[in-house]
C-alpha cells in the first residue's frame, strides 16, 4: 500500500467510524427521485449539508451518480469556506483536482502544512515539490521536510538539513541525517552541538553515528561544565572505561 493510500484510508476510516446514522427511508426516496428527474443535485445539497458528511449513506446510487453528488456537495463546502468537510468529500469521490485546488488555497493563505496534506491526498508530486521548494526558501523547514520526505526527494532533504544546521535547528537536522543514514553529517552536527552546549542533541547525534570519538569529546565538555551524569553516560558510550570510572568514583552519588 502506497503512502497516499495509507493517508486516504486513515481519513476514510475516520469518516466511516462516525457514521452512526443513515438516511431514513423517506430521505432515500427523495434523493433517488431527485436523481431520476434529471440529476438535479442542487436541490439535495442543503439537506445533505444539514445531515453532515459523517452521517450520509449514498450506497443506493451507482458510483458515477454518487461521485457527482459528492463533488457537488464538496464544491458547496469549498464555496462556503468549510475546507475540512470539502476535503473529506473529495477524498471519498477521489477528486484529486479539487484536493489540489484546496491545497492551493491553503498555500495562498500561508497554511503550508495543510497545503502539503492536501497535495499528499491528491498524490500530486509536482505540487509537493513546488511547495517544498517554496517552504525551504522561506524558512518553513518542518513543512519542507514533510513534503520532501513524502516524495522521496533526497536532494531536497539534504538542502533542508544544511539549512537546519545553519539555523541551529538541530532536531530537524538530526532526523534528516538519521533518515539518510548519513553518519558523517551526524557526527558534524554533534560537534556543532557541543560548541553550542546543546549536549542532549550532541548525545543523540553521536549515538546515531556510533561515534566513539565524538562521545569522548562530549564527555570532556560535560566534565568541564559539571554535568557529571551526562559525562559518565558519554564515556560509557565511547567505551572509555577509565574516564567513566573516574567520573563515577569521584563525582556521582554512591549507591546506598
Amino acid at each position: 500500500m502506497s503512502d497516499r493510500e495509507v493517508v486516504i484510508k486513515k481519513l476514510v476510516n475516520k469518516i466511516v467510524e462516525k457514521n452512526e446514522k443513515f438516511f431514513g427511508e423517506e430521505e432515500q426516496r427523495q434523493a433517488a427521485n431527485a436523481v431520476q428527474k434529471g440529476n438535479d443535485f442542487g436541490k439535495l445539497i442543503p439537506m445533505l449539508m444539514e445531515k453532515g458528511i459523517e452521517k450520509l449513506n449514498l450506497n443506493m446510487f451507482n458510483e458515477e451518480t454518487r461521485n457527482k453528488i459528492l463533488n457537488t456537495l464538496g464544491k458547496e463546502y469549498f464555496r462556503k469556506g468549510d475546507l475540512q468537510n470539502a476535503i473529506n468529500v473529495f477524498v471519498l469521490s477521489e477528486n484529486r483536482d479539487m484536493l489540489c485546488e484546496i491545497g492551493n488555497d491553503y498555500k495562498e493563505t500561508a497554511q503550508y502544512s495543510k497545503a502539503v496534506e492536501c497535495y499528499k491526498l491528491a498524490g500530486n508530486t509536482a505540487q509537493l515539490k513546488e511547495v517544498a521548494d517554496f517552504c525551504l526558501e522561506n524558512g518553513h523547514l518542518k513543512e519542507a521536510v514533510e513534503a520532501y520526505t513524502y516524495i522521496g526527494e533526497g536532494e531536497g532533504l539534504n538542502r533542508v538539513a544544511d539549512e537546519c544546521v545553519k539555523k541551529q535547528k538541530w532536531e530537524y537536522a538530526i532526523e534528516i541525517f538519521k533518515a539518510n543514514n548519513n553518519k558523517e553529517q551526524l557526527s558534524f552536527v554533534g560537534s556543532q552541538c557541543i560548541e553550542e552546549k546543546e549536549y542532549d542533541h550532541a548525545f543523540k547525534s553521536f549515538e546515531l553515528a556510533q561515534d566513539a570519538q565524538g562521545f569522548n569529546s562530549l564527555g570532556d565538555s560535560c566534565v568541564k561544565d559539571g554535568l557529571f551524569q551526562l559525562a559518565h553516560q558519554a564515556y560509557e558510550q565511547a567505551h572509555n572505561d577509565m574516564m567513566a570510572s573516574f567520573v563515577r568514583e569521584n563525582f556521582l552519588p554512591k549507591a546506598g
